[in-house]
């Protein structure tokens, strides 16, 4: 071919673009004229190693219109030193891609012979570029820039493909080298094999992008692939939907330059070695079911004492991370530590809502430097299966290295963490379980939330403890005991006893100072010797045991004096040794029957087990739930009955016996001799009436259990309160409220009455606790007050007063019909399938939130709900 006619050839030769997608892209051609042939088609371009020069494979006819029938022809040759493909243009070893191109066939760059390194494609090279390899495509050379002189993008897409072979090259992959660079792997088929064993680089020296997605694989098994890389670029690498897969010899982000890898929707990555924050800053986040960040070896995060070096990893919404270790941090060979923040997160992150966590599957997590975190932010359960350590360079050397942040949810800590010496901070909505002395290690504790010990054997708790959250502590029937005072002196919060068995002496009692005591269901505290002097008291189902009682003595040989309050209200036991006659000798049997019942179940208190501080609130409850029994477990009593009489009837039956109760004045725990039982016989009119007749405190309370099936009514004069504290009533007739106000210090205060009646200018506050009734039949001009209580009416009722206070209530069945409006209540409201509530006025449920799956129905009102009904 005369250079004449080379000239005209290229000059008639201009590619379309065709096809344009992700992965794979054709280089196709309209019809154009040659030497008197038409050319209908170019097939390819290829190096011809016998002519050394480009060739073009077509089809020519010798018409300028296309011919059914066509011969294939291998023709238009080019010099070796300069080919034009559309906006591809290659000379000896580069090529260069401005503008945008379509490959949908096979495309080798690296097909001619010459010397020197492989063909360079450069993606980008002056302005604005973007090729698209599609289905049919598979573009092959040895090195590929993205993004240089201009923008650059590279899309495989729909089942195209980019091989890069072997090479001689430093970076045979580069996105971002100057501009912008994104390569994107989209669809099932579409790939990216990269052969050589150096360094890929994702943001080079400018922001530079991989995303691999729906079913894309890019394969590098013998390079690591630097995001974030030499030229201190910004680089991202993104690989989401399912069978969306990168393979690895390492990851490094966050090298030279910020680096990110986002894992997500079921996109897999595979690696051997992953580190983050070298010398600046990586992040890493495997979030959603299926997505996979499978490490063989180690995962470190922060690898050097760059200050500027940091790297965080977040694990949530079901996202697994697999390795064998991974490394927070980093300490030199001169046991230097590093200062960057290394954070592991498990749910959101700290300053973030709580997520769902994902799965970590690591054998060892090594906190190294002075900035490592793991922080705990999940919405659900999360089992920390991973041994924890505080590592330095040196193993015969103790480092405190290491914070775990558990900030909400539900973490059971289940390693062996023997070796961990950091910081365990749980804060208020977090809940930190372990069972295992080990599962601690050696942390020093932050509390002010919830750590569980749950074990089935002894436990010695060592560790340094702070804050005003809760320990729980159930040993299944074993000892649980406080090492030392001292590492719990700045603990304010509380110790709760289940199953457990517990000596109050010694290091125990001082470890209690500022703390709470909660005597929980099946614990068994040992009060030793003397005064154990600690916080507070509350007994809440379990056994507290004051040991033996000296004839004659007004207190206990054990007592336990409180600094701030005792609560008597839950229940519970307490045993003495009262071997012999040694309450009868002690404590009088003779009841004043002129006091009222209310003050009868408070007398004799004679033998103070539980004193309270002076100027302190005192004791809480009066006593009447606890059972006082002997050492074998066996009440002591000694119980006579007699008749309650009103207005010369016969009204109820009461029981006297010896007792627990905190005192005419409330300032402790007694043992005593009193009203334990009325058993009511009467109902309307003729019903057995309380009265606080002017009394306040103990005076006005009602400690004794009720029972029967007669009615209880009240009639004290405006504003005076009579009060019922026994949460084993039971009693089945009408709760009558006549006159004056009624609180409920307890659940179940009012028993299984059948009716609430609320008469005008009378106040029921329930004070926080739950009552079921019957139907309740409110006056106007009375108040109901559910004050954070819940009160459920199985058969409805009538409320024509006053609906107050936040909380719960409850219609399970019958028709409530409410009368008015009720802008000051905020409880909750729940109508049940068969129930139904009917109401005059828009606010009658005042502004809470009503579930309801029955009837509410409105009458006669205008408005709108101010509640934010669920039908």
């Amino acid at each position: 071919m005369t250079s004449r006619s080379r000239q005209a050839a290229t000059q008639k030769m201009k590619f379309s673009v065709k096809y344009k997608i992700f992965e794979r892209f054709y280089i196709s051609s309209h019809i154009y004229s040659f030497r008197g042939y038409d050319v209908n088609k170019f097939y390819k371009v290829i190096w011809s190693s016998i002519l050394q020069n480009w060739v073009v494979v077509s089809e020519l006819s010798t018409s300028t219109k296309k011919k059914v029938s066509t011969s294939l022809w291998v023709g238009f040759s080019f010099c070796s030193c300069f080919a034009s493909a559309a906006d591809i243009t290659c000379s000896y070893y580069n090529c260069y891609a401005d503008g945008d191109i379509t490959v949908s066939t096979s495309l080798n760059l690296n097909d001619r012979q010459h010397t020197g390194p492989d063909t360079i494609l450069t993606i980008g090279n002056t302005s604005e570029s973007e090729v698209n390899v599609v289905y049919g495509g598979e573009l092959t050379t040895s090195l590929i820039n993205v993004g240089k002189g201009g923008e650059g993008t590279l899309n495989i897409i729909n089942g195209g493909g980019v091989n890069i072979f072997d090479s001689n090259y430093s970076y045979p992959l580069s996105v971002g080298n100057g501009y912008k660079g994104t390569v994107n792997v989209n669809g099932n088929g579409s790939f990216l094999n990269y052969n050589p064993s150096r360094e890929i680089n994702i943001g080079n020296s400018s922001p530079g992008y991989l995303n691999i997605s729906d079913g894309g694989k890019f394969t590098a098994s013998q390079s690591v692939v630097y995001v974030g890389g030499r030229g201190a670029g910004q680089g991202e690498v993104n690989v989401f939907g399912p069978n969306s897969v990168l393979d690895a010899n390492s990851l490094y982000i966050g090298v030279w330059g910020n680096g990110k890898l986002e894992v997500t929707d079921s996109g897999v990555v595979n690696t051997s070695n992953f580190s983050m924050g070298y010398n600046n800053s990586g992040e890493t986040i495997v979030s959603g079911a299926g997505s996979q960040l499978n490490i063989t070896n180690s995962l470190n995060i922060v690898t050097t004492a760059n200050i500027n070096a940091r790297g965080t990893l977040i694990i949530n919404n079901g996202g697994k991370v697999t390795a064998d270790t991974i490394a927070l941090g980093n300490t030199d060979n001169f046991d230097k530590p590093s200062t960057g923040e290394a954070v592991l997160i498990i749910g959101g992150r700290d300053y973030a809502n709580p997520l769902e966590a994902g799965t970590l599957d690591v054998d060892k997590i090594l906190f190294r430097g002075l900035n490592s975190t793991l922080t705990l932010n999940q919405d659900n359960e999360f089992n920390l299966t991973s041994d924890l350590s505080s590592q330095g360079r040196f193993s015969n050397q103790t480092y405190n290295y290491g914070t775990i942040n558990a900030l909400n949810g539900y973490t059971v800590l289940s390693g062996d963490n023997s070796g961990y010496n950091g910081k365990l901070n749980i804060a208020p909505f977090a809940s930190v379980t372990v069972s295992n002395q080990k599962n601690l290690g050696n942390a020093t504790i932050a509390n002010n939330g919830w750590l569980e010990i749950d074990t089935q054997t002894g436990w010695n708790f060592s560790n340094t403890m702070t804050g005003d959250g809760e320990l729980a502590v159930n040993t299944g029937n074993n000892t649980f005991s406080f090492q030392n005072a001292t590492n719990t002196a700045g603990f304010s919060g509380s110790l709760i006893l289940e199953d457990t068995s517990f000596n109050l002496s010694g290091d125990n009692t001082a470890a209690l100072t500022s703390a709470l005591l909660r005597a929980g269901s099946g614990s068994k505290i040992t009060v030793g010797t003397g005064i154990q002097n600690i916080s507070r008291l509350l007994f809440e189902g379990g056994t507290v045991d004051f040991g033996k009682v000296t004839p004659g003595k007004t207190q206990s040989d054990s007592m336990i004096h409180v600094n701030n309050w005792v609560d008597l209200d839950y229940g519970g036991t307490v045993q003495v040794d009262v071997s012999g006659d040694v309450i009868a000798d002690t404590v009088s049997r003779d009841v004043d029957t002129s006091l009222s019942l209310l003050e009868q179940d408070d007398e004799n208190a004679t033998i103070q087990l539980v004193s309270v501080s002076e100027n302190s609130r005192g004791a809480t409850g009066s006593g009447g739930n606890l059972q006082l029994q002997n050492p074998s477990g066996q009440l002591i009593t000694d119980g006579v009955q007699h008749a309650v009489t009103q207005n010369g009837q016969k009204v109820a039956e009461g029981t006297y016996d010896y007792r627990l109760t905190s005192g005419v004045n409330n300032d402790g725990l007694y043992i005593g001799y009193g009203l334990t039982q009325l058993d009511l016989l009467t109902s309307g009119t003729d019903a057995l009436e309380l009265d606080a007749n002017g009394k306040t405190g103990n005076a006005a309370d009602m400690s004794a259990r009720i029972t029967g099936t007669g009615d209880l009514a009240f009639n004290s004069q405006k504003d005076e309160t009579v009060s019922l504290s026994n949460q084993n009533n039971d009693y089945t007739g009408v709760t009558d409220i006549r006159g004056g106000n009624v609180l409920m210090n307890s659940d179940s205060a009012l028993g299984q009455t059948s009716e609430i009646r609320l008469a005008t200018d009378t106040r029921l506050d329930m004070n926080g606790h739950s009552q079921t009734a019957g139907k309740l039949n409110g006056t106007a001009g009375s108040v109901l007050n559910i004050n954070g209580g819940n009160l459920t009416l199985t058969e409805g009722g009538v409320s024509a007063g006053i609906l107050s206070g936040n909380g719960a209530l409850n219609v399970s069945g019958g028709v409530l019909d409410i009368t008015g409006g009720n802008s000051t209540f905020t409880a909750r409201t729940t109508i049940a399938k068969d129930a139904v509530v009917r109401m005059n006025d828009v606010s009658g449920l005042g502004t809470g939130n009503i579930s309801n799956a029955g009837t509410l129905s409105l009458t006669h009102a205008s408005g709108s709900l101010g509640n934010n009904p669920i039908i």
